[in-house]
């Protein structure tokens, strides 16, 4: 048996001669290598003091309630939609291929929380992506990236210092996909926000966690500016969006007021 019939897909990841590999983006990879060592020197923290706060009767006064503001650093990866994030194909003569790969990722979100249960909110997120495409131009794409602003909503359940919720959102999005010069390819319309989240609180009033945002992209036309005039049309299968957006990392945030 060759090597190349060896290897099959297997759920999350590849069997390769017996042995597993992660097919998670890189940067995802970074941010979880990160983490890791993070998360067991936060829990480290935890197990030490929790003895020592039931001794003296004491435990987490945990301020929720009021504004809410947040921080997020970290990753972003495309998700297929319309487009494609990676394709091989001929047109007239001209090759269409490349792949729209993870790039980093930023945001922030400003709220309130109602009570321990449910934070209202605005939620912003700019998610980039590295790119190796060309149009049927023959043109490379330089770089591409997406802004994202929703109304949120995170119902979230409260456990001793540490919030499980889920951001459900609507809004709007806009995908901007970069040639030399000016010249440049965008969608833009309504998109919505879903993904679970986990803060810690590491004192009354302040947290970190950890984001995993799916942004659901729903624009149909894709705009062609070039050379001062722009095009809108139905998105083509050589067209490099829209495409969805996963938006990943960590987070600090705080309670006010």
């Amino acid at each position: 048996m060759q090597r190349s019939d060896a290897r099959r897909e297997v759920g999350a990841g590849f069997l390769v001669w017996g042995r597993p590999r992660a097919i998670l983006p890189p940067p995802m990879r970074s941010a979880l290598k990160f983490l890791a060592p993070a998360a067991f020197l936060v829990l480290a923290w935890i197990g030490g003091s929790t003895p020592a706060m039931a001794a003296d009767g004491s435990g987490p006064q945990i301020r929720r309630r009021g504004g809410q503001w947040s921080l997020l650093a970290g990753g972003a990866a495309c998700l297929p939609g319309r487009a494609s994030c990676s394709r091989e194909s001929s047109i007239a003569g001209t090759t269409v291929d490349g792949t729209t790969r993870p790039s980093l990722a930023t945001g922030a979100e400003l709220g309130y929380r109602i009570n321990d249960y449910v934070f209202v909110g605005a939620s912003y997120r700019f998610g980039m992506f590295d790119m190796s495409f060309v149009n049927p131009d023959g043109l490379p794409y330089e770089f591409a990236y997406q802004h994202s602003i929703y109304g949120v909503v995170r119902p979230s359940v409260p456990l001793w210092r540490f919030d499980l919720g889920v951001n459900l959102g609507a809004g709007f999005s806009r995908q901007v996909f970069r040639l030399p010069g000016e010249d440049r390819d965008y969608a833009a319309g309504f998109s919505a926000l879903v993904g679970p989240t986990l803060d810690l609180f590491i004192s009354d009033r302040v947290f970190i966690g950890a984001r995993f945002d799916l942004l659901l992209n729903a624009q149909g036309d894709v705009c062609q500016q070039r050379g001062g005039q722009t095009l809108c049309a139905a998105a083509q299968d050589t067209d490099p969006g829209p495409v969805h957006q996963m938006v990943f990392g960590l987070n600090v945030g705080g309670t006010f007021f």
